[in-house]
């Protein structure tokens, strides 16, 4: 029998570290969203990816340090020297209270490119996720929102989810479809199939309706924060135990609690990053409305464990919309747009 110093390195030590991996730096994460308003902290940004730096006050310089060649910072100027190349940042890179911040871009043009040159792009790619789950909404008996002119939402979706299936496997990921052709899914067996596989992402694909026929656009929902009750439904516990099995974890409660906490914490934060990437590109591929991301209660987000979003691809409601949900073309590229996002996603650091 292990005892609880024993289950923490055997069970739970590898687990917090596949996680870390998975999520990668949830600190960072959070720090953006109250660090000052002229950016980033570099201390931050370079304690998550491992690089370590050197401040010359005297000089106002800022070195960061690589085994080839130093990246080289200066203090009140957007401009850093990577490599010998020089990289022009939104902003300037400032003192502020005694900590260097940087623009919001320096990690995409920095950080990204330091990777780049230091580990070359043969490298494995650690990938966020292998398995994603597709689940295209309604079917069956139940045909979701309904336009003017009679187009269904269910066959729009399916559509769209079946191209988005194809992309995804031709670049290598496995994806497991909650439907594949017109039939009704309980929405209780469709978080079940997402916590009873292997899968690591859960994306929902629907069409959207509002009685203002003007409304258009594409936005993606996440699941609002659990409250009590949500946290205790049943559905929710069911698939937590479906999930512990799959991890081999049960019987050690201590245990089971702190990687249910650990594996929401990380839902929350996965969910978040891959919902702003969809509604951002997304929309840009198809030219409409990007809506944004938002949080919601939806069944089928607050259920899962694993990292999930919704995407309501466009209004049926809205006549013009709803005459380009009816192009194959169109269709294909709301896919493609939903394929990249996710590639995207799983590929970054």
């Amino acid at each position: 029998m292990l005892n609880g110093r024993q289950i923490f390195s055997v069970v739970l030590m590898p687990l917090l570290i596949l996680v870390l991996l998975i999520s990668g730096c949830a600190t960072v994460r959070q720090e953006r969203l109250v660090v000052k308003k002229e950016g980033l902290y570099l201390r931050d940004l370079c304690s998550c990816y491992g690089i370590e730096y050197s401040w010359d006050v005297g000089n106002q310089r800022v070195v960061m340090i690589h085994p080839d060649r130093n990246v080289l910072l200066y203090l009140e100027s957007n401009t850093v020297n990577l490599f010998g190349k020089n990289i022009i940042l939104d902003g300037p890179i400032k003192d502020v209270d005694g900590a260097i911040v940087v623009s919001s871009d320096f990690k995409d043009k920095v950080i990204d490119r330091f990777f780049d040159v230091a580990r070359g792009r043969t490298a494995l790619t650690l990938r966020k996720a292998d398995t994603v789950i597709i689940d295209p909404g309604h079917g069956g008996k139940d045909p979701g929102a309904l336009g003017r002119s009679g187009l269904k939402e269910k066959d729009v979706v399916l559509d769209v989810a079946l191209r988005t299936k194809s992309i995804l496997e031709k670049k290598g990921l496995t994806v497991i479809m909650t439907r594949d052709r017109d039939v009704f899914v309980p929405l209780q067996e469709r978080t079940e199939i997402a916590s009873d596989s292997k899968a690591q992402l859960f994306v929902s694909i629907h069409a959207n309706a509002s009685r203002i026929r003007s409304v258009k656009g594409l936005e993606v929902f996440m699941a609002k924060d659990l409250d009590f009750k949500d946290r205790n439904e049943w559905q929710r516990k069911h698939n937590q135990e479906l999930t512990l099995n799959n991890l081999k974890m049960k019987n050690y409660p201590e245990v089971e609690k702190i990687v249910m906490d650990m594996l929401y914490l990380h839902k929350q934060n996965a969910s978040r990053d891959l919902a702003c990437q969809i509604a951002e590109h997304t929309s840009g591929v198809i030219e409409t409305n990007n809506r944004g991301s938002k949080e919601e209660r939806f069944y089928v987000l607050r259920n899962t464990i694993i990292p999930a979003v919704l995407i309501e691809v466009g209004f049926v409601s809205n006549p013009y919309e709803e005459r380009l949900l009816r192009r194959k073309s169109y269709r294909k590229k709301i896919a493609y747009g939903i394929a990249e996002s996710i590639l995207d996603y799983v590929e970054s650091r």
